[in-house]
């Protein structure tokens, strides 16, 4: 997925924070953090040694293919795997303990969705550094 954005900030650790409109499939990503307009969403990308950047440049930014999918598994695809297992749990204990409820399979359902996306964005915080957005080009716009 390629998309343009604008270098707003150089920073010192060899990387620029850039600056993109928000996309329909960006809302639940999290590889990047909304800046203070809700339209806008801003990422710290390293910047390769072959492109020299400034603030104000235009640039096209990548995100592989393989890693969409993934975070797309994670934010979409798992949870609703997770929720029924959680279900399928509860219900086993609800049985063993003679409760006559579908509250537990319900609630131990609950309980894990809580736990992976506590897991999960502990994860992704860590790995933010390690994502692939890569800057692929500079923009030359003359008007």
């Amino acid at each position: 997925m390629r998309e343009k954005g604008k270098v707003i900030k150089i920073l010192d650790n060899g990387c620029a924070l850039v600056e993109m409109e928000r996309q329909e499939g960006c809302k639940h990503c999290n590889l990047c953090r909304i800046s203070k307009e809700s339209s806008k969403l801003e990422v710290e990308i390293s910047i390769p040694e072959s492109i020299q950047l400034n603030q104000g440049d235009k640039v096209v930014i990548e995100i592989s293919g393989k890693n969409f999918l993934q975070i797309s598994f994670l934010a979409y695809g798992l949870p609703v795997l997770i929720f029924i297992a959680g279900y399928f749990i509860g219900d086993m204990i609800n049985n063993f303990l003679s409760i006559n409820s579908q509250l537990v399979g319900v609630f131990s359902a609950f309980i894990l969705i809580i736990c992976y996306f506590m897991i999960l964005a502990r994860i992704m915080k860590n790995n933010k550094s390690k994502n692939s957005i890569t800057i692929v080009e500079k923009i030359n716009e003359t008007i």
